[in-house]
């Protein structure tokens, strides 16, 4: 499985690394009052179920899942903040963003 080769190979801290690294740049150009209203944080201490990326009303979440990698895996855009999901998945993203260390921001 996927999941067994990653914990043989590191792939995702490799991954995590090469994120991070591929942001710095477009951030360094963003005009400064945009780049003062943009956070990243990483979570390594709790498994991680689904990307999820918050603009005010608007998600988007990718589930991870064991037997897939990346553009495989299912994604959903979630509008409406009082939506039964995006409520759902803000829960998590707080949950998760509390525990979290501060890498871009």
């Amino acid at each position: 499985m996927i999941a067994e080769q990653d914990l043989e190979s590191r792939r995702i801290p490799a991954e995590i690394g090469h994120v991070q690294q591929a942001i710095k740049s477009p951030l360094n150009e963003m005009k400064t009052e945009i780049r003062g209203k943009m956070e990243v944080r990483l979570c390594r201490e709790l498994p991680i179920y689904a990307c999820i990326i918050r603009a005010d009303d608007r998600m988007w979440v990718t589930d991870y899942l064991c037997c897939r990698t990346g553009g495989m895996c299912p994604a959903m855009e979630i509008e409406g903040r009082h939506s039964e999901f995006f409520e759902l998945y803000k829960d998590e993203l707080g949950f998760l963003w509390e525990r979290a260390e501060t890498v871009i921001g």
